[in-house]
């Protein structure tokens, strides 16, 4: 008798259905499990579906990806406000630092030798500055590649294969499963078994899938934090407006009250020149 369905039997329901999961390499499971794993909507949450004899183990290749992940979007994030600079014609607060000055006698310092001086000086110190804004514009390029290939599907399953392999030889010896006779009253041999072999084969087979999936979480989290900032300068934008129309009207309101006031002093005072 095959011994993989005697084992499913005895398995707690949540044990059972990650069991059918893992258990099976058809399509039809793994489009279930990836469905699970795109369902995810964290880390621990992610770390769940993943059946309890690997979790352990996967646990710290899965944070190194989220933590290159992370490093990643950072990267990304610093790229886009140096480009922003480098084409509003601006400098980032790390090359804001004043040109030297030259000390100039008091005799000295209104002469047009003085201010060429001054200028040169200022020319020169604001086009190093825009150098080295291009040179930090490609090294974060530079660095925003190199994470890119680091989470790569190769290089994630290459985080996670050797780890999954690794688990399931240090599991196999103990869990060896009976096989019986037709009767079922003897028992007739051990072999490996079937579900755990076929759960690190399924696992295998969609580490990618979790890998890209705490990519995600990241990257996620990095577009709702430029959602909420865009919101918020949409309403500080607003807001400003708000108060410059609030400005224009108050003064608007002030002339006219200066109007009405002066207008009202002449018709009294030329209502005093009537009565005289």
């Amino acid at each position: 008798m095959s011994s993989s369905n005697s084992t499913i039997r005895y398995l707690s329901p949540f044990a059972s259905s990650q069991a059918v999961l893992f258990g099976s390499n058809s399509a039809t499971a793994t489009s279930s499990l990836r469905t699970l794993i795109d369902a995810a909507n964290g880390f621990e949450e992610l770390m769940g579906v993943i059946p309890q004899e690997f979790r352990l183990s996967l646990r710290e290749p899965l944070a190194a990806i989220g933590k290159l992940a992370e490093k990643l979007v950072a990267a990304r994030t610093s790229l886009r406000k140096l480009e922003a600079h480098n084409t509003a014609g601006t400098l980032p607060p790390t090359l804001q630092a004043k040109a030297p000055s030259v000390a100039f006698s008091k005799e000295f310092a209104d002469t047009d030798d003085a201010k060429a001086a001054r200028d040169a000086i200022s020319a020169r110190h604001k086009s190093t500055a825009t150098s080295d804004l291009a040179d930090m514009i490609k090294a974060k390029k530079d660095e925003v590649r190199y994470l890119e290939e680091a989470l790569t599907p190769t290089k994630i399953a290459t985080t996670g294969l050797g780890v999954i392999a690794a688990r399931y030889a240090e599991l196999k010896p103990s869990r060896q499963v009976p096989s019986y006779n037709a009767a079922e009253t003897e028992v007739t041999g051990w072999e490996d078994d079937p579900v755990l072999k076929s759960t690190a084969t399924s696992l295998k087979v969609n580490f990618v899938s979790f890998g890209r999936r705490v990519v995600e979480f990241h990257e996620m989290r990095a577009r709702v934090n430029d959602m909420v900032i865009t919101k918020k300068r949409e309403v500080q934008a607003a807001a400003n407006a708000a108060m410059d129309v609030d400005v224009e009207l108050s003064v608007e309101d002030r002339v006219n009250r200066a109007v009405d006031k002066a207008s009202a002093a002449l018709a009294k005072k030329l209502e005093k020149k009537l009565e005289k």
